[in-house]
């Protein structure tokens, strides 16, 4: 059993090791240019073998931890994670190495979501998902516009990546409490009353209404002013994803201080100041 369990993980870790080695050597390091096999096998091994090792003594401790984890969380950061990859490499494909390498990018995406798996699953059991995710649309679609927009400013990926990411995290703050004031307006607050609803719908209709229109008018507007460019879409989608987990890590990681160390701290200080305490 031992044997099978050491020929799994040196295989998986070889196989990873290998996809990331090879894909990153065709596409970013002129494999093909190259002359001798040497030079090729030498530009291949060396960073497959040294990524295999690390996976391989890592991989206990981390196959161990996914154990741990909530099998619906890990599918979702799965599906998230395969489309970000899809979305940045396939308007780059020309070849199925490509493939390979986006097999890597959604590894490599998965990766940096990881450390926000425990306070989704946190989440996932104290709070809505839905506020989450409402917030979240909420600010990825003010984002593209402002993207689209400014993207004659911005100018490089990296610049928007950036742009991207403040502007997620901010819109996501905004966005959750306002998806929860509404939600809980819905119950016994203003939006209660259907007249109320109808009257907070007037306006993104007309807003969507006043767009459409526009467009209808190529020479006084087109879409292409408020719409991200097809060059930059996948590494929008792919921050706007990341920028949004890791909110949600911030947010629980602020939630959990203010419910379990804040009332801690202030009994202690009101203990200090007591009387019984000074005297």
């Amino acid at each position: 059993m031992k044997v099978l369990q050491f020929l799994f993980r040196a295989g998986l870790s070889l196989f990873i090791a290998f996809t990331a080695s090879f894909s990153s050597a065709v596409i970013f390091f002129k494999y093909t240019g190259y002359k001798t096999n040497f030079d090729r096998a030498f530009l291949v091994a060396v960073p497959t073998f040294a990524i295999a090792y690390l996976l391989f003594e890592g991989s206990p401790a981390f196959l161990k931890w996914l154990q741990q984890r909530q099998t619906k969380v890990l599918i979702v950061f799965g599906v998230l994670a395969v489309a970000g990859a899809l979305a940045v490499v396939l308007p780059f494909a020309i070849s199925r190495i490509y493939y390979l390498g986006m097999l890597a990018f959604a590894l490599v995406l998965l990766a940096l979501m990881l450390p926000a798996i425990l306070f989704v699953e946190r989440m996932w059991v104290n709070h809505s998902m839905w506020h989450y995710f409402g917030g979240f649309l909420l600010s990825f679609v003010f984002t593209y516009g402002a993207v689209g927009f400014l993207s004659g400013v911005l100018k490089t990926v990296f610049n928007m990546v950036v742009f991207t990411v403040v502007l997620i995290i901010l819109g996501c703050v905004f966005g959750y409490y306002l998806v929860s004031r509404a939600t809980r307006s819905f119950h016994d607050g203003f939006l209660s009353q259907p007249l109320n609803i109808i009257l907070c719908l007037t306006l993104p209709l007309l807003l969507a209404a006043l767009l459409y229109a526009s467009i209808q008018f190529p020479a006084m507007f087109i879409w292409e002013y408020i719409s991200v460019p097809s060059d930059w879409l996948g590494f929008f989608i792919a921050s706007a994803l990341v920028a949004a987990f890791y909110f949600h890590q911030g947010k629980s990681a602020w939630s959990l201080c203010w419910r379990d160390v804040l009332p801690h701290q202030s009994n202690r200080r009101a203990c200090a100041q007591s009387p019984c305490i000074q005297h």
